[in-house]
């Protein structure tokens, strides 16, 4: 009876992980064929037409008089598929299409590097997903070495082309404003990163620390199309909320978001299926293990400088925006928050304890599991983390749901960020506690890892909300929501972490 619910629960890992990649190449190779067709029709536009920008605004006047997905389709095939999939009225209120209208006046030069940035990107988009589909990685070996050169002399080949476009453009006239200029360099820096990272560990025979790095360059590299399809999606599930609010929730979750896509796609090309190779760890995995081994006081200390600041926000005060600079971020928001922990008074000692639990008993929990791979845990300690964590989770996602979003970026991006620490943490909890019933010591380590890193968010959204005011933001940027949404988005970063943990943990080289 065992052997036969084994064999069904490793069919259905199979075909769940197949669909997973399946969905994520059809996705981008569907982005990448829209990108090309932008690339090869409207971003033309200035090479063949004498007067661009006059014929795009001529096109946008259009739209505006007569705001139908036909109309939108002559501005852009890539608004127009985001029209059908929800409202042309969306997009017309939007300033996307005057976005375009900016593009098209833009000097030849910013116009010629864009242009090539889209042309080269778009291969690594149309053909990226298919690397990570084992069957078609098995079965056609030479087409994925072939796909693998294109993919890595084209995609530093885009990358830096989209560094010298944003190096001769301003933040703001960027559609994602001073927020996706910042993202855009961080993930293009990690995306090219990776690829040498990954093109290093081939040729010293390390694949799966090679196809690991891989599957963080994709993920770092897909933030464009992600954008579009948040869009859509999102304009799905609020259609009653305005594009402009949708994109600074957008900025919100595409951090943890690619890097979890990243991550979905080295967890399911692992071969669990094969004996366990105890594979000699890298020397940075070796020379890590014992800094962290050494330093669980500093650490300790770090964590306990944390809790005081929970207790702050969470425990004597009314959340974590009640502690932030003036002016910063709007007080509908700052109240929201506050309404909530004032009403459920319960909700702000519960979050503040159980945050604090769970990075001490994460963190004790993870120095043991490292230390002493092959003995038993402590029971309690795992008991403690898991409860504590769940708390966390439960109450970040009923806070998220209350304070909401609406329309006019009256609350930027709203719950946005409650929302994403609470799936996070319980999505990453379910796989702790099935690795811990299956005694799977590496995968209870990396799923660990993640939590710990998405623990302390709420503290780094205030320390990033502090440093930001102390930088001249222009008074523009504050008013689109850019001062909230930089330390927003970066407050999941320690994620960055995590992902490089899976380059070099147990788990990839175990089963890699």
């Amino acid at each position: 009876m065992s052997k036969v619910s084994q064999s069904s629960s490793d069919w259905l890992g199979q075909k769940l992980a197949s669909l997973y990649v399946v969905m994520i190449t059809l996705m981008m190779s569907f982005a990448g064929l829209v990108a090309l067709n932008e690339g090869l029709s409207r971003f033309v536009l200035p090479f063949v037409l004498d007067d661009a920008s006059a014929y795009s605004q001529e096109l946008v006047e259009q739209m505006k008089a007569d705001p139908t997905v036909e109309n939108i389709m002559e501005i852009s095939t890539e608004l127009g598929f985001l029209a059908k999939a929800t409202s042309p009225e969306r997009f017309v209120d939007s300033k996307l299409p005057e976005h375009g209208v900016f593009l098209a006046s833009m000097p030849a030069s910013n116009q010629l590097l864009l242009l090539s940035h889209v042309l080269t990107g778009v291969f690594c988009v149309l053909i990226g997903g298919f690397q990570f589909w084992p069957q078609f990685r098995k079965r056609f070996k030479k087409v994925h070495r072939g796909f693998g050169f294109l993919y890595i002399v084209t995609a530093p080949v885009s990358v830096v082309l989209s560094f010298m476009y944003m190096a001769v453009t301003l933040p703001h006239d960027i559609y994602a404003h001073f927020v996706g200029w910042v993202a855009l360099w961080l993930f293009g820096i990690v995306a090219i990163l990776s690829i040498f990272m990954a093109v290093k560990a081939i040729m010293n025979k390390r694949p799966y620390e090679h196809q690991a790095w891989m599957a963080l360059s994709f993920g770092c590299l897909i933030v464009a199309p992600m954008f579009r399809w948040n869009w859509a999606l999102l304009g799905i599930v609020f259609p009653d909320i305005d594009q402009e609010t949708l994109n600074l929730v957008t900025l919100a979750i595409m951090l943890p978001q690619v890097l979890l896509i990243g991550y979905g796609l080295s967890l399911v090309n692992r071969q669990y299926q094969r004996p366990m190779t105890r594979r000699e760890p890298a020397a940075i995995a070796k020379y890590v293990k014992q800094k962290f081994l050494s330093s669980e006081r500093i650490l300790q200390g770090g964590v306990a400088l944390i809790a005081v600041a929970v207790i702050f926000a969470y425990f004597l005060g009314s959340g974590v925006l009640s502690l932030a600079p003036e002016g910063q971020i709007p007080q509908l928001l700052i109240n929201k928050e506050s309404t909530f922990f004032e009403t459920y008074t319960w909700a702000g000692p519960l979050f503040s304890v159980a945050n604090i639990v769970a990075m001490f008993s994460g963190l004790k929990l993870l120095h043991l599991l490292i230390k002493y791979s092959d003995q038993g845990i402590p029971r309690i300690l795992k008991i403690t983390f898991s409860l504590s964590t769940f708390s966390m989770s439960l109450v970040c996602l009923f806070v998220g749901h209350y304070i909401g979003l609406e329309s006019n970026m009256k609350l930027l991006s709203g719950g946005a960020t409650y929302i994403v620490s609470g799936v996070v943490m319980a999505g990453f909890l379910s796989i702790f506690i099935g690795a811990w019933y299956v005694d799977q010591r590496s995968l209870m380590k990396e799923s660990l890892i993640f939590i710990i890193t998405v623990l302390p968010f709420s503290v780094l959204l205030l320390g990033g909300l502090w440093l930001v005011s102390f930088i001249p933001l222009k008074a523009e940027y504050i008013a689109v929501g850019q001062g909230y949404m930089l330390p927003a988005g970066a407050c999941f970063s320690l994620l960055f972490i995590a992902m490089f943990y899976v380059v070099y943990g147990q788990s990839t080289r175990e089963h890699g």
